[in-house]
């Protein structure tokens, strides 16, 4: 099993997660690596500025679908879904967490916004006790 992080970022698909009504994300690109049972988590950042950043999802990987997708999800190739494992609406994020300034700067900041963090040990348990989720 591994660990995902993806951005969902408000500017850029116009709409807010939530507005999805399932625990899914999309990829322009193949994740030849991503297995059926792996954990993605979801950080979505807001319109403010500067960005305020919230865990919105957790879920288990269990579907892959293909296009076409709605429009704005047009240029994505791929969607993933699967089941929720968190119980709360969104918990905000601070740049002041260590665990989330470190997830920040190495992806965030770098425009790298679907990776495998399963080798980020800090940021999972960070993720992992801020989200009460036990896995």
């Amino acid at each position: 099993m591994r660990h995902w992080y993806v951005y969902h970022s408000q500017k850029t698909v116009k709409n807010t997660y939530s507005s999805l009504a399932e625990s899914t994300v999309f990829s322009k690109s193949n994740r030849r690596d991503l297995c059926i049972g792996d954990i993605i988590w979801v950080v979505e950042g807001d319109l403010s500025n500067p960005v305020n950043f919230t865990l919105v999802d957790c879920f288990t990987y269990k579907n892959c679908d293909y296009p076409p997708f709605s429009l704005e999800f047009s240029d994505f190739k791929l969607k993933f879904s699967g089941i929720s494992l968190l119980s709360h609406s969104g918990i905000a994020l601070d740049k002041s967490i260590p665990w989330f300034s470190d997830l920040h700067s190495k992806y965030l900041s770098k425009q790298k916004f679907f990776n495998n963090i399963t080798a980020e040990r800090d940021v999972i348990s960070g993720l992992l006790d801020v989200s009460g989720i036990v896995i």
